[in-house]
């Protein structure tokens, strides 16, 4: 689940989120309203680090900024329906792939079935219980498991945790 993008060349709209899956960003459609101020900081056997994003999502459009813990733009995107979608990555766009946190957000908060539209029939299916969301694979193996606080769309806070030992844990600091 780290922030830094492969050798392997995926459509524009994809990135890997896992091991042997890809997810493709998807619209907003069916998405509730919200606009937020997070903190995120990811954890690995290898890595850590914290940044910070400013999102904010409506029924036509999202729009995404990454920013140093200091607020110095890492890179944003953004999608307006029926659209391309627009990265801008200053000097990083070799090292950074601003679609793995997109990526992970829509995981985390879009509607079920949008995330399966996502996945692209990989045969990972996600089940969803009170303040939790489970991604599994076609044995029913966990491959990630995602915790709620607060209510939604823009909860206090997430964690994300994969099987391999990632961890994205999410804190609202601000909402609009």
């Amino acid at each position: 689940m780290l922030i830094l993008g492969g050798c392997a060349r995926l459509p524009d709209t994809c990135t890997t989120v896992f091991p042997r899956a890809t997810y493709c960003i998807q619209g907003t459609e069916g998405v509730d309203a919200f606009s937020v101020l997070q903190e995120v900081e990811f954890k690995s056997n290898d890595s850590s680090g914290r940044f910070l994003i400013r999102l904010e999502v409506d029924q036509t459009a999202f729009r995404m900024a990454l920013l140093t813990m200091l607020g110095q733009s890492l890179g944003s995107l953004s999608y307006e329906k029926n659209k391309e979608i627009r990265i801008v990555a200053p000097g990083g766009e070799k090292y950074f792939d601003i679609l793995m946190p997109v990526a992970y957000v829509q995981l985390a908060l879009w509607p079920k079935e949008l995330i399966l539209k996502g996945l692209q029939k990989q045969s990972i299916d996600v089940q969803e219980s009170s303040g939790r969301r489970v991604l599994m694979n076609k044995k029913g193996n966990t491959i990630i498991t995602i915790e709620y606080e607060g209510t939604g769309p823009s909860y206090n806070r997430l964690v994300m945790s994969s099987t391999e030992g990632h961890k994205v844990i999410i804190t609202t600091l601000e909402r609009d």
